[in-house]
């Protein structure tokens, strides 16, 4: 844990105190990757990167899952390959792609916003629905690797919808009722099974549920 090499380790990829630090680990390798894919994009470009990584990406992922020897029974949706900072990293590059959009103001503008929000959150939602799909057994697990591009994509299209509009949404998205709870997402994450674990036990009721929600925003909200 001290070395954060937890993530390349099967049994503690998932660190047992708290679940949710895996995808810390992931951050910090990405952020140990991130000057390789500062250079990339300035040679490149950062849409042409986001290909490159995007196919890297996926071969990973394709390969967490066909090998055995990564699953983890227990739990099938993370996976210490497909889930790794290589696995992943096209979820980072997204985000430069964006950020370069921003720059350049040549692509984002409001009317844009129009069909990308809409569009984004279609996609979002299919992402979802896929996921559940997934877990439910409806869907083989070889679709597994194509979820995260599926989510990368409604997410893409929201953010860039957020950034370009003028209008209504940026007003509802400006609004410190969705910017408080914003702010707290990581925290609301990093506790949520620690509570989890703490307030829900077999035969648990509403009170329980309800008790839950208000120990979990009270934590989020101050951390």
């Amino acid at each position: 844990m001290t070395t954060l090499t937890f993530v390349f380790t099967k049994a503690h990829f998932a660190p047992r105190f708290n679940s949710a630090f895996w995808s810390l680990g992931i951050e910090v390798w990405v952020s140990v990757l991130f000057p390789v894919l500062i250079v990339g994009g300035k040679r490149l470009g950062a849409r042409r990167l986001l290909l490159y990584v995007a196919l890297l990406a996926l071969a990973v992922r394709c390969a967490g899952v066909a090998i055995p020897a990564f699953a983890r029974p227990h739990n099938p949706y993370l996976n210490p390959l497909k889930d790794s900072a290589l696995g992943r990293l096209d979820d980072f590059v997204v985000g430069m792609v964006i950020a370069e959009l921003v720059v350049a103001r040549s692509w984002l503008e409001a009317r844009r916003a129009r069909w990308l929000a809409p569009l984004g959150l279609l996609a979002l939602w299919t992402g979802c629905a896929l996921w559940d799909l997934r877990a439910t057994g409806h869907l083989p697990k070889a679709i597994t690797p194509f979820l995260d591009i599926v989510v990368d994509a409604g997410l893409f299209a929201i953010t860039c919808a957020a950034i370009a509009s003028r209008g209504l949404l940026h007003r509802l998205l400006s609004s410190r009722l969705l910017q408080v709870p914003g702010k707290m997402c990581y925290s609301l994450y990093v506790w949520q099974g620690i509570v989890l674990r703490a307030l829900i036990h077999p035969g648990y009721g509403l009170a329980d549920v309800a008790l839950f929600g208000v120990l979990l925003a009270a934590l989020s909200a101050t951390t």
